[in-house]
């Protein structure tokens, strides 16, 4: 954007006249008469340049402008995406921590059902299906609970990156390099 914003200001710039000062006059200044028409005639080119260019200097700024105005809407827009990123992020984060919570009550009360159905079997009053139902419920508790962990880590990763955290993939690090996940 600064490089954009002085490309404009050069642009700009370009369409004024240009005067430059320059010794030779004080070498001539013997003669009154010469110092006075040459740098006139010099004065006279130079206001004139940017009047007669045909358009070329007026062209350059607009393409200036144009070019800024389109690096500050690819920047709005990789702000809006980022910003938009990170608030999925956090959305998902937020959902899975309740899910998260959910399923541990879920898996405990899943394994109370299977310490009474145990009992029950134990003494008679249920049936090994009934037992086996119960264990397959606590397994399949545990499997979700896991998915769900699984799930949670992830979204940390995409809130990382979307924050703006490096990332390299899991083949670029060795095994023995990778630090534990919190």
């Amino acid at each position: 954007m600064a490089a954009a914003s002085a490309d404009v200001q050069a642009a700009r710039a370009a369409l004024w006249p240009r005067l430059t000062l320059t010794g030779s006059a004080a070498a001539s200044a013997g003669r009154a008469a010469d110092w006075l028409h040459a740098p006139v005639a010099t004065l006279l080119a130079g206001l004139a340049g940017p009047i007669f260019d045909g358009g070329r200097l007026a062209a350059q700024h607009d393409a200036a402008q144009a070019r800024r105005e389109e690096l500050l809407a690819n920047y709005h827009k990789a702000i809006v995406a980022a910003f938009t990123d990170v608030e999925l992020a956090l959305d998902a984060s937020a959902s899975l921590e309740e899910q998260a919570r959910a399923q541990d009550e879920a898996l405990v009360q899943a394994r109370a059902a299977l310490a009474l159905a145990e009992s029950r079997y134990r003494s008679g009053a249920e049936t090994m299906l009934a037992l086996l139902d119960a264990q397959r419920v606590v397994t399949a508790a545990q499997d979700a609970q896991v998915q769900i962990r699984l799930a949670r880590l992830q979204a940390a990763v995409s809130l990382y990156r979307a924050l703006g955290g490096g990332w390299r993939p899991p083949e670029a690090t060795s095994m023995a390099q990778a630090e534990p996940l919190p």
